[in-house]
């Protein structure tokens, strides 16, 4: 997701404004994610622990060699399947990263999701500086194809390692309860925690993926600059967590998730408001910082509630939400399509406004239901 939203000026969707075309783009990464949900039980049961991460690798190594083939001049319809077989490799990620996760998600939930996803957001972040810093001076099939060195090196190195006869650990069918992890799904708190994810993924996903875009059509800023802006937007992101981690044994929990729904309310309505480049740069740094300590905590919150669903069925609900949460820049190409560019701080900002009701609809559940309530 993090590349689509880098490489859509180096495609010259600014120019074209193909938001349409766009908006498919998001829709194929999101079904390919989808199908990572019944793929990942078949080899995880079937193949030793080495094969699976090269298999991710490898889709995502051929995903992006497919990509640089379909650049333009190519038909934008070509590179629906490339990123679809790339949503597909994020999703095998995730299904192998839980379970690996497991032992320091079960000690101390927020720090471990805030780790994990700090890696996500740095690797973003040098995407967009990637791009940015060689906009004029290399093509995107350049780019693309140095961008698949590293899964085909990654994928080369664990079909070398020696065989291993355990399969992944967190997929494994062992002794829990369907009776117990069913009725825990179907309750009240995991609907809301659901939709929590959702729409906080709707937004964040948003922001990446349409913002240089929205910038280069609505202030103006060129290509390079609007990807600039993006790696502020990542930085900021990777700071809030890093904020988040000094924070986390320091203040009550529910503290820190209210001041940063708070704050990243404030920065979508400056960006929604702003006319400047540097008034654009000022509201990114709070959406950034805003939206860095959402997923750590409420995932620590769903992981207190939840403890005895088990890991691939958690990764499972989860990459679910994620795919409903992909919908929402499906929905900005849309939008775009018939009304231009200036809908696009209406998702992030309705978001963040329901992810603030329904956490405070968690707290009210737990209360009446007598569960523990973080902060």
């Amino acid at each position: 997701m993090s590349s689509t939203g880098a490489l859509l000026p180096a495609w010259g969707h600014h120019v074209e404004a193909e938001f349409l075309f766009v908006a498919l783009y998001f829709l194929a990464f999101a079904l390919g994610l989808a199908a990572s949900i019944p793929l990942s039980r078949r080899i995880a049961h079937r193949w030793n622990e080495r094969y699976p991460w090269a298999t991710a690798n490898g889709i995502a190594a051929a995903a992006l060699l497919c990509l640089a083939a379909a650049s333009p001049p190519a038909s934008p319809l070509w590179r629906l399947p490339c990123l679809a077989a790339l949503g597909l490799s994020c999703g095998l990620f995730f299904h192998m990263l839980m379970p690996a996760l497991g032992p320091t998600y079960a000690f101390y939930p927020a720090a471990a999701v805030n780790l994990a996803g700090a890696s996500f957001v740095l690797g973003s972040a040098l995407l967009a500086l990637l791009v940015a810093g060689t906009f004029y001076v290399y093509t995107v099939p350049s780019i693309l194809v140095f961008l698949a060195l590293v899964p085909g090196f990654f994928a080369g190195k664990c079909l070398l390692r020696p065989a291993e006869p355990a399969i992944l650990p967190g997929f494994v069918a062992s002794r829990f309860s369907w009776t117990r992890t069913w009725a825990d799904l179907r309750s009240p708190a995991a609907v809301l925690f659901a939709l929590v994810l959702l729409f906080q993924t709707g937004n964040e996903w948003t922001i990446a993926g349409w913002l240089p875009l929205y910038l280069v059509q609505r202030l103006g800023v060129s290509p390079a600059s609007g990807l600039l802006l993006l790696a502020l937007y990542w930085a900021a992101v990777l700071v809030g967590r890093a904020l988040t981690q000094f924070l986390l044994d320091r203040l009550p929990h529910g503290r820190i998730l209210a001041g940063s729904l708070f704050m990243a309310l404030l920065g979508t309505l400056a960006l929604a408001t702003t006319r400047h480049p540097a008034g654009a740069g000022v509201a990114l740094v709070l959406v950034g910082l805003g939206f860095a300590a959402v997923y750590p905590l409420v995932m620590e919150s769903i992981g207190r509630r939840f403890a005895a669903v088990h890991p691939g069925v958690f990764s499972g609900v989860f990459l679910l939400a994620v795919f409903g949460g992909l919908l929402a820049p499906f929905t900005v190409g849309l939008m775009a399509h018939r009304w231009g560019m200036g809908v696009l701080p209406v998702i992030p900002l309705a978001g963040t406004v329901m992810v603030g009701l329904l956490v405070l609809a968690i707290r009210l559940e737990a209360l009446l239901t007598g569960e523990a309530v973080a902060g």
